[in-house]
């Protein structure tokens, strides 16, 4: 595997409680149920790697290539000229007439997994949002493959991070993808005092020291991702 490099994310909260920032090469698994954040957080590593001269890949089977770019817009992300260079490039996985069956999901999980491997001298850094459906009819051995040649992507120097809901994944697949992970982070929402915010727990994170293992924090439409001090949640 390549030498770590830590890729600082430029929220003050966030790289300390990732212990700088986003740690490279590495398998990130996101776990969040609907509404938590993961998107939101996943486009602030996206962003984070763009910056730091990366070439990004983004599938995603919830949201179509100009949603995407609006989303990290109004989380005050610019994506524009990243993706006008290629930089950032952004595959939507749809089926037509959204008739998904169970034969569709799992052939769209290992066509993620054959692009990823295919196509590993074009990208750097990758994000899929979101897995858990495409891996909700998969078969333990199924799944143990698919992570495994992930694994494999990211042994060669590349961040693949996946994002997913819990409930849409058995317990014994939650236990396989939490162990083979480096970065292993839960969402939650949460009410503090009254207040309605999300919670991100660092369950796992190898390579990288982190003083702090939870924060607190909101998605403002005009301010973007912001860390809310716990002292700032009054009830």
């Amino acid at each position: 595997m390549s030498r770590l490099r830590i890729i600082p994310l430029g929220i003050k909260d966030l790289d300390e409680v990732l212990g700088g920032g986003v740690p490279h090469p590495t398998l990130i698994s996101i776990e969040g149920d609907h509404g938590t954040g993961k998107t939101s957080l996943s486009q602030h590593f996206v962003y984070a790697a763009l910056r730091e001269g990366f070439r990004v890949y983004v599938i995603s089977t919830e949201t179509r290539v100009r949603e995407y770019l609006l989303m990290m817009e109004s989380l005050r992300l610019n994506p524009y000229r990243y993706f006008i260079k290629g930089m950032l490039r952004i595959y939507p996985l749809h089926v037509k007439k959204g008739e998904w069956s169970d034969k569709t999901l799992l052939l769209f999980m290992n066509l993620i997994r054959l692009f990823l491997e295919k196509r590993k001298d074009k990208y750097d850094f990758a994000v899929v949002d979101n897995l858990s459906v495409l891996a909700s009819k998969a078969s333990y051995g199924e799944f143990l493959t698919f992570i495994t040649r992930i694994k494999n992507i990211v042994s060669e120097g590349k961040t693949i991070v996946l994002t997913f809901h819990p409930n849409f994944v058995s317990n014994e697949l939650l236990r396989e993808l939490r162990a083979s992970s480096d970065v292993y982070l839960v969402l939650k929402n949460v009410n503090v005092f009254g207040m309605s915010v999300k919670s991100l727990e660092v369950v796992k994170i190898w390579g990288a020291g982190s003083k702090k293992k939870s924060i607190l924090f909101e998605v403002d439409p005009y301010l973007g991702l912001r860390v809310v001090p716990l002292a700032g949640a009054k009830a």
